[in-house]
C-alpha cells in the first residue's frame, strides 16, 4: 500500500451527484473517503478522524455564489488544526454548459 492509499480526505458539498461521483473516484486513491453535505457536520468529523485532505464547496445556499460560507468553514478548519492552513485552495464557478471557471492558489 502506498502511502496515498492509507490517507483520508474529507468531501463536503451539498450537491450528492458531486460527492457520489467523488466517492467513486477517490475511493481508489484514498484508504478513507469520507462524505457530507451538511458543512454543519464538519466539526464532528474531524473530532472522530484525522484529515490529511479536505475538499471544501465554497457555497452551501441556492443562488449564493460569495463564498462566505466556505470561508466561515475553512476558518473552523483551520483553528481546529491549530492554525495550520491549507497548502493549496481551489475555487471553480460555473458558467453554464461546458464553461467553468476556476482559480486556485
Amino acid at each position: 500500500m502506498t502511502d496515498h492509499e492509507s490517507a483520508s480526505i474529507l468531501i463536503v458539498d451539498d450537491d450528492e451527484d458531486i460527492l457520489s461521483a467523488c466517492r467513486v473516484l477517490l475511493k481508489r486513491r484514498f484508504g478513507t473517503v469520507v462524505t457530507t453535505a451538511d458543512p454543519r457536520h464538519i466539526p464532528a468529523l474531524m473530532a472522530e478522524n484525522q484529515f490529511d485532505v479536505i475538499l471544501l464547496d465554497m457555497n452551501f445556499r441556492q443562488g449564493d455564489h460569495s463564498g462566505k460560507e466556505g470561508l466561515h468553514w475553512l476558518s473552523r478548519i483551520v483553528r481546529s488544526t491549530g492554525g495550520r492552513g491549507p497548502d493549496h485552495g481551489f475555487q471553480f464557478r460555473g458558467r453554464g454548459r461546458g464553461g467553468d471557471e476556476a482559480g486556485c492558489s
